[in-house]
């Protein structure tokens, strides 16, 4: 996970650079990780929240599994 100094430098990168791949290899992160970050700011999310898949935290019950 990163931190906010951390994201702060992507992003700046970003705004720089547009492409991914040309700010995470500016970074040293994955392109994958600059979009995360990028898609998370643009959607309004903080820039110290982590994003988390919806749902990844749910309760699974034995209803869930069709075992009830």
């Amino acid at each position: 996970m990163k931190d906010a100094k951390e994201i702060m430098e992507i992003l700046a990168a970003y705004d720089l650079t547009k492409p991914f791949r040309a700010t995470a290899e500016l970074t040293g992160c994955s392109h994958h990780t600059v979009a995360r970050i990028v898609k998370a700011r643009d959607a309004g999310a903080d820039s110290d929240q982590s994003a988390t898949r919806e749902g990844a935290h749910r309760c699974v019950t034995a209803q869930d599994r069709g075992m009830g």
